[in-house]
């Protein structure tokens, strides 16, 4: 950070100058680095804390301050002149901050880490502390025509019971929005984007870091034992159900949820018949289906979850399900030595031993 009178607008223009930092962290560290790659110098000005730091820099001790680029956005707004300073666009160093609970408290992580994504998905799906008392009016009113996606209304705890599943109330989304809005209306509210652009904060459909794990969780996924029938109709078929599963496995590691839901959503409108009485037709239902019954998606075993191998050997496996056993095991070991690398670390490489694997989950 940098007074706008100073005219000096680049790091490398601090070259000579004094640039205050705390003592202790690695401020030092990253200057010296970042100087290093112009053969620049500078004379470090070390203070105790972060407050002896900045007023020195107010009284005119130092010509610079190098901090965390959120504590100087945040200082810059209590001084007499905010206007009269700046944050240099050069970053010297990638330290992310993230949410830090006790190690002892696993379900309060968990917790933490639910109402993070919530505040994410939240400003995903456009729900903000300004439209969320519209939407619930809208999907409270008896009127079928106004009620939002399945991915809206399970976020919204109109729907499912996740919240009930981490412990609290099933409408938890809304009251946190209600209380502080969604991701953006927070760093908004918190930040100077003139200072402090969002860039990698902004969303993932925005070319940031952000995107969260869907927030919804399907009713069955708490009453009953997982199995393949992806779509939810009672019935096992290669057509809907293995292609489903194999298509899934082929975007679940895209990086916007959105965008995950919205793929899976297209493949749901083109292999699901609407009349075959499926429960679960939505993009978020069939996402959040299978990433919460992770352990029947490793078909060899081999902790990995790959489209190639396990997503070819389940929709391979229920095109054959329904021939005599002796056959059908010995055409999925041709799939298995077809698919699975000799070198792999599975632990189900038998056809017999990946056929028993899938009907454990075929009720």
């Amino acid at each position: 950070m940098v007074r706008k009178d100073s005219g000096n607008s680049s790091l490398s223009e601090l070259n000579g100058l004094r640039i205050g930092i705390v003592t202790s962290t690695t401020a030092l560290q990253n200057l010296e680095e970042a100087f290093a790659k112009f053969n620049g110098n500078f004379t470090p000005v070390e203070f105790e804390t972060e407050d002896e730091l900045f007023i020195a820099y107010e009284n005119g001790e130092v010509d610079a301050v190098s901090d965390d680029a959120t504590l100087l956005a945040d200082r810059i707004s209590t001084f007499d002149n905010p206007n009269n300073h700046r944050i240099l666009n050069e970053l010297i160093s990638k330290e992310p901050l993230g949410l830090m609970v006790d190690e002892n408290q696993s379900e309060w992580s968990t917790l933490v880490r639910w109402v993070s994504n919530t505040l994410i998905q939240a400003e995903e799906l456009g729900i903000n502390s300004g439209n969320i008392e519209q939407l619930l009016a809208d999907n409270t009113n008896n009127l079928g025509n106004n009620n939002s996606s399945d991915e809206i209304r399970q976020f919204l705890g109109l729907d499912g019971n996740f919240g009930e599943s981490l412990g609290i109330s099933n409408d938890f989304a809304i009251q946190v929005i209600k209380a502080v809005g969604n991701y953006g209306e927070i760093y908004e509210r918190h930040f100077d984007e003139n200072l402090l652009p969002r860039d990698n904060n902004q969303l993932a459909s925005e070319f940031g870091l952000q995107f969260a794990s869907p927030l919804s969780l399907n009713q069955l996924t708490l009453n009953q034992p997982p199995t393949f029938d992806i779509d939810g109709d009672g019935q096992y078929l290669a057509t809907v159900d293995g292609l489903l599963f194999y298509g899934y496995l082929n975007i679940r590691n895209l990086p916007s949820s959105q965008l995950v839901n919205n793929l899976t959503q297209q493949l749901a409108d083109n292999l699901i018949n609407p009349n075959s009485g499926a429960t679960r037709t939505s993009g978020n239902a069939i996402a959040s289906y299978l990433e919460d019954n992770l352990e029947m998606l490793d078909i060899d075993g081999d902790g990995e979850i790959s489209a190639a191998i396990d997503g070819l050997l389940a929709y391979g496996y229920f095109n054959i399900r329904n021939l005599p056993e002796s056959l059908r095991d010995n055409l999925t070991q041709q799939l298995a030595d077809n698919l699975i690398p000799p070198d792999s670390d599975a632990i189900r490489t038998t056809g017999a031993d990946i056929a028993n694997f899938i009907e454990g989950y075929v009720v």
